[in-house]
């Protein structure tokens, strides 16, 4: 039988090990938690933003106009605090979405790092809507994101939507929506001033800070920054047959650097974003030999102004953002090398609307939404690396105006029963105009348990890169590309009680002339729209704190036919049939706490089943944290499935064991 329709017996055994952890966090039962502790083991506690008393009292922000409960809310989410996830030796943003149920992250044959929810991705991130705030933000010529850019002292939580979810989101939002929450977004999420420095393996450094001067006469202002640099690990690419020529084993250096920055003010009910980035990635494109010395940078700002008027009854919220963020490959020595007129003067977005929100009655809300955004792509040039001669574009300049409308009527005849129907209607000066539907109704059984039946369609406009490259033989765009949707159905349960926070659900995902990527022997990449398909899928999602000073966390994935070959979904044989998260942390002797997290990831395509192990230790000392991480405990190679060429070339995406000091200063 075909490898990829079973699995193999270790990987049996995996899946088994995976059902049987689950059944044991499943089955601890909120009654038999302690129900006091010292005050030492409740000092340790605080260090994190949820206690037992505020589990029930979780809010996200993600898929409605006003904060509401998970337990309320339409859209399947999962919320996870910054300060837990570090807690657990995940101190990356990178690594806090690993952790997501759903949410598989990995390297790109090209160098950058792209995010798959449900099985859907794209090689640059182009089917995930990134959020700062309430900002969205990515690259006009290639929808990436800025996965190393954003501050991780500024982060507050996530929020992820699995599925499109919500009306207020437009283009990009095809497998879902991550919204990074900063601190001092709302009210009471201000966080501690500090200073912090890491070191580690491979002469990593990577320090930063964050000041918030709190509320006063004449606002809130609060500033961010992160740099980190490294000397970059030895990543091996197994040998590999494409069928025209033998690519032979290789071991190049890897690094990853970034200089961030982010600054927000307030007053009353105006909110001033600003953010700036510069990431890089080495050893990228043809990772074939030790003497690989390219590398892509990513160059990106973002200013975003909002303000409200009124108040819970009737709110109405102007806002306008402007962000540039372009990329520059570089092949170091000479050599064919890329980036975008200008030095990205020309790769901007720019979006203005206005949204109204009112209580029509105690039962029924209305929200209304329209937006204006332009995007814009400088030309994308050719350069010889050492005297920057300018050779030639293989993109043109090119920009598109996108008007789009949106509404939802929100009616709640009782306690016990909410319907919730929308729209968003999008005209693209490009590829034309659509309307897609939300619908939504939820019923409250009791006070701690609801049932959700959710339907969402999400579209997703074609990059510039897809449609207008053309650079043979490296690539070539498709000017006849039309936009893809996804048609997601959702049966959901939710238990919250006192300790335990709990989600099921069951999913079908409906695909639509969804566009993909295709990489033939001796061939261009190329762009292409396909036919229909269909994926289904369940997933759990869990959070308990049996006693004052232990967080438990976990979450299951399963794809009724992940890894199977399908001609009509060609991404399936990529979706693993089982993802895991398992975390925890835990207080004791009043000043340590000790936290792990274990991530499985099952065979998709060439790539085996992977586990990765991080264990994360913390002395804390009044406003002094000293603290240690230990990285892929269990020393795995983290080789993934070729995603970007549709291949069976494995491409690794991350260092074996390593270690990380730290120290934390709070003033």
């Amino acid at each position: 039988m075909d490898r990829h329709l079973l699995p193999s017996l270790p990987g049996r055994l995996a899946c088994i090990r995976v059902l049987m952890a689950s059944l044991l966090i499943l089955t601890m039962t909120p009654l038999q938690a302690q129900e006091s502790a010292d005050s030492d083991s409740l000092s340790i506690n605080e260090l994190f933003n949820m206690s037992m008393a505020e589990l029930m009292e979780i809010k996200v922000t993600v898929s409605s106009h006003r904060p509401e409960l998970i337990l309320d809310t339409p859209a399947i989410i999962s919320r996870y605090d910054a300060d837990e996830m570090a807690g657990m030796g995940l101190r990356t943003l990178r690594d806090m979405l690993r952790f997501i149920p759903g949410v598989t992250v990995q390297d790109h044959l090209f160098g950058q790092t792209f995010i798959s929810i449900r099985g859907v991705y794209e090689g640059f991130n182009q089917k995930v809507l990134f959020l700062l705030d309430d900002t969205p933000y990515f690259m006009p010529s290639h929808s990436d994101i800025p996965l190393l850019g954003i501050p991780f002292s500024s982060i507050s939580h996530i929020e992820i939507i699995r599925g499109p979810g919500a009306v207020y989101y437009g283009t990009n939002a095809t497998g879902g929506v991550i919204k990074v929450v900063t601190r001092g977004y709302g009210q009471s999420d201000q966080g501690e001033n500090n200073l912090s420095l890491r070191g580690g393996t491979n002469s990593y450094v990577n320090g930063g800070g964050y000041y918030d001067t709190g509320q006063n006469d004449w606002g809130q202002l609060s500033a961010a920054f992160e740099v980190q640099r490294d000397d970059g690990y030895a990543a091996r690419y197994p040998s590999y047959d494409d069928g025209t020529e033998v690519i032979d084993e290789g071991t190049i250096s890897k690094q990853e650097e970034t200089t961030s920055a982010l600054l927000k003010y307030r007053y009353r009910d105006f909110t001033l974003l600003a953010q700036a980035f510069e990431s890089l990635y080495t050893g990228v494109t043809i990772p074939r030999q030790p003497e690989n010395v390219n590398h892509l940078t990513y160059k990106g700002w973002l200013v975003s102004l909002r303000q409200d008027v009124g108040n819970d009854a009737s709110k109405l919220s102007v806002f306008t953002d402007y962000n540039r963020f372009h990329p520059i490959f570089v092949v170091d020595g000479g050599g064919l090398s890329f980036k975008t007129e200008g030095d990205g003067h020309y790769n901007y977005r720019w979006r203005t609307g206005a949204t109204y929100a009112r209580t029509l009655s105690r039962s029924l809300d209305l929200f209304l939404g329209a937006e204006y955004e332009i995007r814009s792509t400088g030309a994308y040039e050719s350069f010889d690396s050492e005297t920057g001669e300018v050779f030639g574009s293989i993109m043109p300049k090119f920009s598109l105006n996108e008007t789009s409308a949106y509404g939802q009527l929100d009616y709640s005849p009782s306690a016990a029963w909410r319907f919730l129907a929308g729209g968003r209607y999008t005209d693209n000066s490009i590829t034309g105009d659509d309307l897609v539907p939300r619908l939504a109704v939820i019923r409250r059984l009791g006070d701690h348990q609801a049932l959700k039946l959710l339907y969402s369609v999400g579209f997703n406009s074609p990059s510039f890169t897809q449609m207008r490259a053309d650079a043979p033989p490296i690539v070539e765009g498709n000017p006849d590309l039309t936009p893809e949707k996804v048609k997601t159905l959702d049966l959901a349960y939710n238990y919250i009680v006192d300790k335990v926070l709990f989600g099921a659900n069951l999913w079908r995902l409906d695909g639509e002339d969804f566009i993909f990527t295709e990489r033939l022997p001796g061939e261009p990449v190329r762009f292409f729209n396909t036919g229909s398909f269909t994926r289904y899928g369940a997933e759990i999602d869990l959070q308990y704190v049996p006693t004052a000073n232990l967080n438990l966390y976990s979450g299951l994935t399963y794809y009724f036919e992940g890894n199977e070959v399908d001609p009509d979904d060609i991404a399936r044989v990529y979706t693993p049939v089982f993802t895991f998260n398992l975390g925890s942390t835990y207080g004791f002797a009043a000043h340590h706490l000790i936290g792990g997290s274990l991530r499985y990831i099952g065979e998709r395509a060439s790539a085996d089943n992977l586990w990765q192990l991080n264990l994360d230790y913390r002395w804390n000392l009044g406003r002094l944290q000293i603290y240690a991480t230990v990285e892929n405990v269990l020393d795995e190679e983290v080789l993934h499935p070729n995603m970007g060429e549709f291949n069976d070339r494995l491409v690794p995406g991350g260092q074996g064991r390593n270690l990380k000091l730290g120290v934390r200063v709070g003033f």
